[in-house]
C-alpha cells in the first residue's frame, strides 16, 4: 500500500447564503359567473401562477410581484417555491411571532401579511432575512364607475362647452351670452373650481377651437392665435390667414386656413400647408383631435382629426413624423363605406377623447343622415383608426346625466380618469380600474 495518501476527508460547507429566484405554484382562486337565468354567481377553481414575476431586490432584501395576482386568490393559502444560493437552508418565520420553522414547498402559506424567510447558509456561520410580499389585487380590472363630483352651477349657464386637461389641470371652457368662461380644477382637487379671466379678449366663440399641444393651451381669436400655460397670461404668438384650429397632437398644432387648407405649426407662428385629400371633405364643425405614438416607428405618430358634416360624420387621419430629415406625410379622408353598420353617427356637438388605447365620441342629437340616433345613446369606441365605431356598454353613461341639451363636455385627465360634464353643470369622473393600478419598480440598480 502506498503510504502517499490518508484515509481522512475534510468536507467544507459553503458560507454562500441567499435566494436567487421565489415563484408561486398553482393556486385556488374564486371566479365570478352568471347563471342561466342571469342570476351573478361564483365558483372555484385553480389557476397556475408560475408565470408571475418576482422581483428580488438584493440590496434591501425584499421579493414582491409588480404584476398583482388576480382578485380572488385566497392570500392565507399560497403555494410557492424558493431557489437559494449555495444550498442555503430556508427557514420560514411565523406570521404572528419570531418563532422559526422549516420550509415546505407543499405547504401553502398565509401571505396576508408580508412574511420573513431566513436564509442559512451550509456552514451555518452566516444568514440573511428576505421581505416577501404577494401583491394581490383588491379590485376586479375591467370596473369602471362614474362618481358625482363637485362641479360649477356657473357651468349650467354655458351655451356650449368643452373640456380640455394639461398640466394636472382641467379646464372646462364656453360660452355665456357674448363672453367666453373659463374655469379650471386641479385633478386631484376637485372640489374647487376656480373661474380665470384671461388677460386679453380671445372672444365669445375661442372655445370652440381652444386646444392643447406641448403642454400648452392655444385659442384662436380674430387677430390671431395666442398661447398660455395657465389660461391666465395669453401671448399672441403668430397672425395666420386661418379660420380655426383644428387640435394639436405633442409636437404640431394643426389648423384650418382661410382657402380650406390644413396648416401646420410647430410654435402657433410659423404655418406650412400640409399635404392633404380634396377639401370637400372636411368637417364643417366640432372637430376633435387625437395623437398617439405608433409603437413600431419611434418619433412617429398617428393623428387622428374627427368632425361633423352636413350629413356624415368626417374622419381624417395622417402620420406625423416629426424626426429630423422624415417626410411630410399627408393628410387622409376616411371614407367610409355607406353600408358600414359600424360608422360613427353624426352627432349634435360631437366630441373626442382618447381612452384605454381606443378612440371615443360622445355627441348628442343625432344630425344631417344621423336624425335617428339617440341622444348620448353612449359612448362610440374605435381601436382601428375611426374606420369603425362600437358602443361600450362599460362606458354607460351616468343614469341622471342631462339628455335635454346638447350640451356637454367631456375629457381624460393624465390620472386615466375620464371627466364628463352635462348642460346643467353636474359634474361625474370614472376610471377604470386597471389603469389606476400603480406600477412598482422592476431595475435594482446602483
Amino acid at each position: 500500500s502506498s503510504c502517499l495518501g490518508d484515509d481522512n476527508e475534510e468536507i467544507v460547507f459553503s458560507d454562500q447564503v441567499g435566494i436567487t429566484a421565489f415563484s408561486l405554484g398553482t393556486q385556488k382562486i374564486i371566479r365570478d359567473t352568471v347563471s342561466k337565468k342571469g342570476a351573478d354567481s361564483t365558483y372555484q377553481t385553480t389557476l397556475d401562477c408560475s408565470k408571475y414575476i418576482f422581483y428580488i431586490d438584493q440590496t434591501k432584501h425584499e421579493i414582491y410581484n409588480p404584476d398583482s395576482l388576480p382578485v380572488g386568490i385566497d392570500c392565507k393559502k399560497i403555494i410557492c417555491n424558493v431557489t437559494s444560493k449555495g444550498s442555503s437552508v430556508t427557514l420560514v418565520k411565523n406570521i404572528d411571532s419570531d418563532t422559526l420553522q422549516a420550509f415546505e414547498t407543499i405547504d401553502s402559506m398565509d401571505f396576508s401579511k408580508p412574511r420573513t424567510l431566513r436564509m442559512v447558509s451550509m456552514s451555518g456561520r452566516a444568514s440573511c432575512d428576505y421581505t416577501v410580499k404577494v401583491n394581490i389585487h383588491k379590485q376586479k380590472p375591467n370596473i369602471f364607475e362614474w362618481k358625482i363630483a363637485t362641479g360649477c352651477t356657473d357651468m349650467g349657464l354655458l351655451t356650449g362647452m368643452r373640456a380640455l386637461a394639461m398640466g394636472g389641470k382641467v379646464y372646462v371652457v364656453g360660452r355665456d351670452d357674448s363672453q367666453l368662461r373659463i374655469y379650471a380644477a386641479e385633478e386631484q382637487h376637485v372640489v374647487n373650481w376656480t373661474e380665470i379671466t384671461p388677460n386679453v379678449e380671445l372672444g365669445a366663440d375661442s372655445y370652440k377651437d381652444m386646444t392643447v399641444m406641448g403642454g400648452k393651451l392655444y385659442a384662436h381669436a380674430e387677430d390671431g392665435v395666442y398661447c398660455s400655460t395657465d389660461a391666465y397670461t395669453w401671448t399672441r404668438v403668430g397672425t395666420p390667414a386661418i379660420s380655426r384650429l383644428l387640435g394639436g397632437s405633442n409636437k404640431r398644432l394643426y389648423a384650418l386656413s382661410t382657402d380650406n387648407r390644413i396648416m401646420a405649426s410647430a410654435d402657433g407662428a410659423t404655418w406650412t400647408a400640409e399635404k392633404m385629400d380634396p377639401a370637400d371633405s372636411l368637417p364643417t364643425g366640432n372637430v376633435s383631435m387625437t395623437a398617439r405614438p405608433i409603437l413600431t416607428n419611434p418619433g412617429t405618430d398617428r393623428v387622428v382629426m374627427v368632425g361633423t358634416g352636413d350629413k356624415t360624420s368626417k374622419v381624417w387621419s395622417k402620420v406625423e413624423e416629426t424626426d429630423e430629415g422624415s417626410e411630410q406625410q399627408a393628410w387622409t379622408y376616411m371614407d367610409v363605406a355607406g353600408d358600414n353598420r359600424f360608422r360613427l353617427p353624426n352627432l349634435a356637438n360631437l366630441q373626442m377623447t382618447y381612452y384605454d388605447d381606443f378612440m371615443m365620441a360622445l355627441g348628442g342629437s343625432g344630425i344631417g343622415n344621423s336624425q335617428g340616433a339617440t341622444a348620448y345613446g353612449g359612448c362610440y369606441t374605435s381601436s382601428d383608426g375611426g374606420m369603425t365605431w362600437r358602443i361600450r356598454k362599460l362606458y354607460a353613461l351616468p343614469t341622471n346625466f342631462n339628455i335635454e341639451s346638447n350640451r356637454f363636455a367631456f375629457t381624460a385627465d393624465s390620472q386615466n380618469y375620464l371627466w364628463l360634464i352635462d348642460g346643467k353643470g353636474n359634474l361625474w369622473r370614472g376610471r377604470l380600474n386597471r389603469l389606476g393600478w400603480a406600477k412598482n419598480k422592476t431595475y435594482f440598480g446602483e
